[in-house]
């Protein structure tokens, strides 16, 4: 009875133990189940989406394999995209009942419990010993390399490669016809799981047949036609996504490179990874870090240094296995060694050196090799023959054991000794707790329409595809694994795409998108500094935000708007403001009107800024209202924001300003619209001339140098002689008198980071103040230089034209006059 309750109880506890193991190794993810994904990376956003589009395809009668969700309007094939489908199976179950987010939480659990059980089914078919199969298990879901992948759930999900090896070894032994159906099964199902495992699951195979030949070739005319059919019954069952992929690459408009070599240059493993614990140990991670960070992998960003860790308990366990059992667990070790050698990638690393005159095995299997696209995958695989191996070194331990339950107790212990080893903690994860309320609003609109994103991130778009989940619009950018040619088609064939980010125009972009059916354009408020412009689009946005929060910005294409003034049934203005900046030597009236065309126009406008004092007048020149975009091609419901400007001298009150509307066509003036006229916004008198120009485009007019014990702060005052074209950044250096060597400096883009030049207009005249800390300088005396540089290819602008005698240095850099003495 007693032996009977413990048969049933057994299943029961090994289950329960895996959860308990799964819940303390994604620590603190049991308690964040609906609030964040878990995951380093944002692809664990991305597979989030691959569960939403299956759902989406199958409730709609849709092909899952093309998704007209992404890459509008245009859509973009699947075929060769990463789909988890035994993680998206069984979300596809939970989700109508329980919130989408803890199921896919739910699901990865769930993953890694059944990593432990099916190589816990392994090793009870090769050992039949409980305790050694429970911690070959242990170790194998609890692989350090694999809790390092939890945002990849169909790389972590390899519990059927094991249940592949058993099938393949009770064909070898047992030749049942049985075992043979489901060796091909196993391989099937571990190709669905993710193409590329088929990679190391072949040469692991091959390994085996190899190594265990001698048992099973005295009756190779029976095994060998077994092995056939396994191998066909394989072949059978994944012909038809093999079928998919080939007609996808037989199209030569839309080819995915398949064989790309991706980060196979930096992503092999260094040989002493292999014993050192992962990075984010919360008891080692203050030592093994500078080891990952400074000598193993200083050509990674720090995200992708990624663990290879045996662990010392299971290098003992290995070395006592192959010590006793050594005619059973060699094969285990020649796989073992294998997989290592393939991780090694194109060049053996070891403590950081390359040691490229080293042949290695990886290589000498490529293009095969290739498809898995970073040869440190292969630590995944390794995993198998390490946990095997381990098992047989603890059953010999536990052989010297005479009770059970000291058996039982010791196995506990060794498993949470394993458990500490391997340790990552906290668990990384994504927090998608942001507030979704304008996604919901914009899903729940009528009609159909597509959302632009910006910064228009292409292949880094995954969070972008999140929203999509909640929005469920069509969005222009996406990403997909393996890149078609055609991804980005609609941005390819569009022009003004071409002028992003330098576009200082969005009401040109949205008149653009409304005509391609976009009604949306949601920005992220967070960029990073190459993304600045698409940030301060609210500068120039010629409409409100229909929302904003902490995280997103979204404007409408079409937004509702009242005209202030109705200049004809075509053309009115929205709103208009006048700014006045004065100096001691000039002044410069600047007039930003929003423009609105209801509907179109047949004739290009041209303007003509006019300011009066009580003494005289003052014109422009005649300026078309906008500087690339004639009226004659402004479609329905154009919204644009542009900003004009008119040079004055210094000394007269404007106390009327007018804009007059003339039609180019027929030159006469149309209308006139008084604007508010301005207040002077002084410059100090302290400032001093100038006059050199950076490049072509930048003349620094004037400039004021202030300083203390701990900052010098430049003021300058820039004019834009044309719109810069390039992303152009300023420069200070602060030089020790004596030595001649740069003691401090500063690179920015003007205004604290706030108005990349890309957003100037011709004639504009900027101020700017730049901040240089010193506080940490010795006392001396110091120069002050300044330039100009490119921020995109590094070039310093040349200085011609200074029109007041300043010295230059190096033809790039102008030196300031005034010395700075530290006290």
């Amino acid at each position: 009875m007693k032996s009977r309750l413990s048969h049933w109880l057994t299943p029961f506890l090994l289950v329960g133990s895996y959860i308990a193991v799964a819940i303390l190794i994604t620590y603190p993810l049991i308690n964040n189940l609906d609030t964040h994904l878990v995951g380093r990376t944002t692809d664990a956003l991305l597979h989030y989406w691959n569960n939403w589009w299956i759902q989406k395809a199958i409730t709609t009668g849709q092909n899952p394999f093309f998704t007209p969700y992404l890459s509008y309007p245009y859509g973009v094939s699947l075929v060769t995209h990463n789909f988890a489908w035994f993680n998206i199976l069984p979300w596809l179950l939970l989700e109508p009942f329980i919130d989408g987010i803890v199921a896919y939480n739910l699901v990865i659990l769930l993953s890694l419990v059944l990593c432990g059980l099916s190589l816990y089914w392994l090793v009870m078919d090769l050992l039949g010993d409980r305790f050694a199969a429970f911690i070959a298990g242990l170790i194998y879901m609890a692989w350090p390399y694999r809790l390092s992948q939890l945002d990849h759930p169909n790389l972590i999900a390899t519990y059927f490669m094991p249940i592949f090896f058993l099938f393949l070894g009770r064909t070898l032994r047992n030749g049942r016809w049985r075992d043979v159906l489901f060796t091909g099964i196993a391989l099937a199902l571990v190709g669905y799981t993710r193409w590329q495992i088929l990679i190391p699951a072949f040469f692991m195979g091959i390994v085996y047949l190899v190594a265990l030949s001698p048992q099973w070739w005295q009756h190779k005319r029976h095994t060998i036609p077994k092995l056939a059919v396994a191998a066909l019954v394989g072949f059978m069952l994944l012909l038809p996504p093999v079928t998919m992929l080939g007609r996808e690459q037989l199209k030569s408009d839309v080819t995915a490179d398949i064989f790309y070599a991706g980060d196979e240059q930096i992503m092999n493993t260094d040989w002493l990874a292999y014993i050192t614990p992962p990075r984010r140990h919360p008891q080692f991670k203050s030592i093994v870090n500078h080891f990952y960070d400074e000598q193993f992998y200083p050509d990674r960003s720090k995200g992708r240094r990624y663990p290879a860790y045996i662990g010392f308990s299971v290098i003992v366990l290995i070395g006592i296995g192959l010590i006793k059992n050594w005619r059973k667990t060699w094969v285990w070790l020649l796989m073992a060694i294998v997989l290592m050698m393939l991780a090694s990638g194109m060049t053996w690393r070891v403590n950081g050196q390359m040691y490229a005159g080293i042949p290695t095995l990886y290589k000498l299997l490529a293009p095969i090799t290739r498809l898995m696209r970073e040869p440190e995958r292969f630590i995944m695989f390794l995993a198998l023959p390490v946990s095997v191996l381990a098992a047989y070194g603890w059953q010999v331990v536990l052989s010297h054991v005479n009770k059970r339950i000291w058996s039982g107790l010791l196995t506990v212990g060794l498993g949470l000794f394993i458990l500490f080893e391997y340790t990552v903690y906290p668990v990384p994860m994504q927090d998608v707790s942001f507030d979704q309320t304008i996604f919901k609003e914009i899903g729940a609109k009528e009609g159909d329409f597509a959302i632009l994103n910006v910064p228009p991130r292409f292949r880094f778009s995954k969070d972008e595809m999140f929203a999509q989940t909640i929005h469920e619009r069509p969005i222009l950018q996406g990403h997909v694994s393996r890149e078609p040619d055609n991804l980005y088609q609609f941005m390819q064939e569009n022009e003004w795409f071409d002028d992003l980010p330098t576009l200082n125009d969005p009401g040109f972009l949205m008149a653009q998108l409304q005509l391609a059916g976009i009604e949306y354009v949601i920005a992220a408020n967070e960029c990073a500094a190459e993304d600045l412009p698409y940030c301060l689009w609210e500068v120039f946005m010629p409409a409100e935000a229909v929302y904003t929060d902490e995280h997103y910005t979204v404007y409408a294409t079409r937004p509702e708007t009242a005209v202030a003034h109705q200049i004809t049934p075509a053309l009115g203005i929205v709103a208009d403001e006048t700014m006045l900046l004065c100096t001691p030597y000039n002044q410069q009236l600047s007039a930003t009107i929003t423009w609105e065309a209801s509907t179109t126009i047949p004739t290009d406008y041209s303007l003509r800024l006019h300011a009066s004092s009580s003494s005289q007048d003052y014109l422009s020149d005649l300026i078309p209202l906008h500087e690339a975009w004639p009226t004659s091609q402004w479609p329905a419901g154009t919204l644009t924001k542009q900003a004009y400007t008119l040079a004055l001298p210094p000394e007269p009150i404007i106390d009327l300003v007018t804009v007059e509307l003339f039609d180019s066509e027929f030159g006469k003036a149309l209308t006139n619209i008084e604007l508010t006229p301005p207040h002077c916004d002084i410059v100090a008198n302290n400032t001093r001339r100038v006059g050199g120009t950076f490049g072509n485009s930048l003349r620094l007019l004037e400039y004021n140098i202030d300083y203390d014990q701990e900052n010098i702060q430049l003021t300058l005052f820039w004019l834009a002689e044309e719109r810069p074209i390039e992303n152009l950044k300023i420069f200070v250096h602060v030089i020790n008198a004596e030595t001649d060597n740069i003691a401090a400096q500063i690179d920015t883009v003007p205004q604290n980071w706030t108005f990349p030049t890309v957003l100037w207009q011709a004639g504009e005249i900027v101020e700017d103040i730049v901040t240089v800390p010193i506080a940490d300088l010795p006392t001396g005396e110091y120069k002050v230089t300044l330039g100009v540089y490119n921020a995109d290819t590094g070039t310093r602008l040349p200085i011609n034209n200074t029109k007041y005698p300043l010295e230059i240095i190096d033809i790039n850099r102008l030196l300031l006059p005034q010395r700075v003495i530290l006290e």
